[in-house]
């Protein structure tokens, strides 16, 4: 039978597993910030730390690519006229009748959001709205008015549109 004990302390903010070998580090920043990038050599390893933490690989390119980018999908159903989605979400269906207006949560890198109606009122506007500070695609909000059409968002330094 194995016993684990518990150490106590502080964590160091990176770990060198050998003289060779990768670089493990955590911080809140995104790694690839064009102000303060993460420093490190290919193969090392970063945590990203926050509401939704992720791990990112260092490239021969030195650029830091997340190591899955999966997102459990879960629908949830937006029948109100105002709705403020969190970080834990990722498809919203669009149910209710007139302007829904959706205002996105602050952007953390790689997060994304898929937006439907669901319904196709063809009187219906839907109202996407970025964190305040934010943009998507370099607007402040960006409209669905198309029925049955959606949106796929992800962030990197802004909200965009694919």
């Amino acid at each position: 039978m194995n016993t684990f004990t518990a150490l106590s302390g502080t964590m160091a903010k990176s770990f060198r597993v050998s003289r060779d070998g990768p670089t493990l580090s955590a911080g809140s920043t995104d790694p690839n910030s064009p102000v303060n990038p993460v420093p490190g050599r290919p193969g090392d390893l970063y945590f990203l730390l926050g509401a939704t933490p992720r791990a990112f690989l260092l490239g021969g390119d030195n650029l830091w690519r997340a190591l899955s980018t999966e997102q459990p999908f879960v629908r949830r159903k937006v029948v109100s006229a105002t709705d403020s989605p969190s970080n834990d979400d990722y498809y919203l269906g669009v149910g209710g009748t007139g302007t829904v207006t959706i205002t996105l949560p602050p952007g953390e890198t790689d997060k994304r959001f898929v937006i439907k109606d669901e319904l196709g009122d063809p009187n219906r506007e839907i109202v996407v709205v970025a964190a305040p500070g934010q943009t998507i695609d370099r607007q402040t909000s960006f409209r669905i008015v198309q029925p049955h059409a959606s949106i796929h968002l992800v962030f990197g330094d802004e909200w965009h549109v694919f």
